[in-house]
């Protein structure tokens, strides 16, 4: 994860959650975390995390609404994650 910060990894996390869920954040309810940061850096920390390809974006109906999802890559990262911490317990 070279050059993402903590903030676009909390960014990511929360996305990557809400899709596990099967419910994606839209781009608006992404901006709205801000005990993350400012609206500003959420942008910036969501176009990081666009071209880096750790999420996508997706219309389903209405073309205005934009959902966050996370990618192949990302789900790779949580597994590698996950196995990581069960071989340490």
């Amino acid at each position: 994860m070279a050059g993402i910060d903590s903030n676009a990894k909390r960014l990511l996390e929360m996305i990557a959650m809400k899709h596990a869920e099967n419910k994606p954040m839209t781009v608006s309810d992404c901006m709205a975390l801000n005990q993350i940061a400012s609206r500003a850096t959420i942008h910036r920390k969501l176009n990081i995390l666009l071209d880096a390809g750790w999420i996508s974006l997706e219309h389903k109906g209405d073309r205005r609404t934009k959902y966050l999802t996370a990618t192949e890559l990302a789900d790779r990262y949580f597994s590698m994650i996950g196995d990581a911490l069960r071989r340490s317990v």
